[in-house]
């Protein structure tokens, strides 16, 4: 049984009533086919009253209005907090990604008005970028999840991955996360092959400097120009370039 109806409950939010409606469940008729509730139970509450009755083969229902005058109470929904936002300034709503080093701190300045979520994993950057990928990027992803699990496969089960899916992508994550098998297998690989890229060289430790010439390095994009300077640093690019 329950005090207060709602004429369209799917529609409706009734948030801001202070005192929700009493819902009482399963309740049994005694001998004589009644059931009595003291109006204690609906202290406080709207004065409309529904009863619901079932079995296993029929629902009935009726409404009953307690005929009382009762004053709602209400709860305050609005943002009551000292660093609510002025009425009279503006706000933008911004999306940010901060890399944050080894070592160093990050500081949130307001964690009431803030969301983050922290990508301190291989999975999760994974993950993340699977979800923010188009249709054929995606399906390219999903077919590469083999590397959260790369250092958990036996040698031969990495030859298989990489004999199928060999690429600059792939090289230089087994560059950073299983040098051994780098050295082993991919470095010859790389050693032998008569058209050189830039990240070839970059993965063999060559000499780089000719990639500063203004030609060369507008060919190269981000990732690569980024890889450059951390190769040679920003003196070695100042030197060269004079």
């Amino acid at each position: 049984m329950a005090s207060g109806v709602s004429t369209n409950p799917g529609l409706s939010s009734l948030d801001f009533m202070s005192n929700p409606s009493t819902l009482l469940l399963n309740l049994k008729a005694d001998k004589d086919g009644k059931i009595t509730i003291k109006r204690d139970a609906f202290k406080n509450q709207p004065a409309m009253l529904t009863v619901v009755a079932l079995d296993l083969t029929a629902c009935v229902y009726r409404r009953h209005d307690l005929k009382r005058d009762v004053t709602p109470k209400f709860k305050d929904l609005r943002l009551a907090t000292r660093n609510a936002l002025h009425a009279n300034d503006h706000y933008t709503e911004q999306n940010q990604i901060t890399p944050v080093q080894l070592g160093t701190k990050f500081t949130i300045s307001d964690i009431t008005t803030s969301s983050f979520e922290f990508y301190d994993s291989l999975e999760k950057a994974f993950n993340l970028l699977v979800t923010l990928s188009d249709g054929s990027t995606q399906a390219t992803l999903k077919e590469f999840n083999f590397v959260l699990k790369w250092l958990e496969l036996s040698e031969n089960e990495k030859k298989e991955k990489y004999n199928e899916y060999a690429c600059h992508e792939l090289h230089f994550f087994i560059y950073k996360k299983d040098r051994v098998f780098f050295d082993k297998i991919v470095k010859p690989y790389l050693v032998n092959k008569k058209d050189k890229t830039f990240l070839d060289l970059y993965l063999l430790d060559e000499d780089l400097s000719s990639f500063v010439e203004p030609w060369r390095f507008s060919r190269l994009n981000i990732v690569e120009q980024i890889l450059l300077y951390h190769k040679i640093g920003s003196a070695g690019m100042c030197n060269t370039l004079e």
